[in-house]
């Protein structure tokens, strides 16, 4: 492990971005923990953080599944010895966004024809969404209709989710969207210009170099 290397891409990540901190480290591979190469990294990033996490992503997809496990170390001591230290394993939540649960998905299928399409992809989310209402709607209406017993905690649930949905008039949606979209077009128009004056610049810094 290239000591020096990690620590000053930590400084140029901390002038980047102060807030992130640095909470441990990960691998790829199987869960096996019996490496001792674990065990040497894991004790360089304790000096970097407290209790700092491992983090095993295992990339091998057995039964179809990418299962992602955390673990934190202890030190076995013996007469005021560190003799070595040991893994436990740790809680581990996964959270995603929609796009990221997407890639997911694709990696964990035997074999993919092709990519989607970002329009493919909305179309995707707008279904699931579409079909979570669905669910929504259909219990409500057990509930209201006496077929089904509420229950307080889904119901504060569906009102605070509710709540946090702005309201907005068809002609504001439809001005909102044109106006994303207009952004989106003027930003990949700016990038691909910025390419080609790059691009432009080299070659004509590339003529000016002194033939051998």
């Amino acid at each position: 492990m290239d000591v020096q290397h990690h620590q000053t891409m930590a400084s140029l990540q901390q002038k980047v971005n102060a807030r992130e901190q640095i909470v441990g480290w990960f691998s790829t591979g199987t869960m096996d923990m019996s490496s001792g190469i674990d065990a040497l990294i894991h004790t360089f990033y304790t000096n970097e953080c407290p209790n700092p996490i491992h983090l095993v992503v295992d990339t091998t997809l057995q039964n179809e599944k990418l299962a992602v496990k955390a673990f934190v170390s202890r030190s076995l001591v013996l007469q005021g010895q560190e003799l070595a230290r040991e893994f436990q394993e740790i809680d581990c939540e996964i959270k995603t966004i929609e796009a990221e649960r997407a890639g997911g998905e694709l990696l964990v299928e035997e074999s993919v024809e092709s990519i989607p399409t970002e329009m493919k992809g909305l179309a995707s989310s707008m279904a699931k969404l579409k079909q979570c209402l669905k669910v929504a709607e259909d219990y409500v209406t057990d509930v209201v209709e006496g077929r089904q017993k509420g229950s307080l905690s889904i119901g504060r649930y569906l009102a605070e989710t509710v709540a946090t949905i702005p309201h907005f008039s068809t002609e504001e949606l439809t001005k909102l969207l044109q106006d994303s979209q207009n952004d989106l077009l003027l930003t990949s128009y700016l990038a691909g210009l910025i390419r080609a004056h790059i691009s432009l610049a080299d070659k004509l810094g590339t003529m000016q170099l002194p033939l051998l």
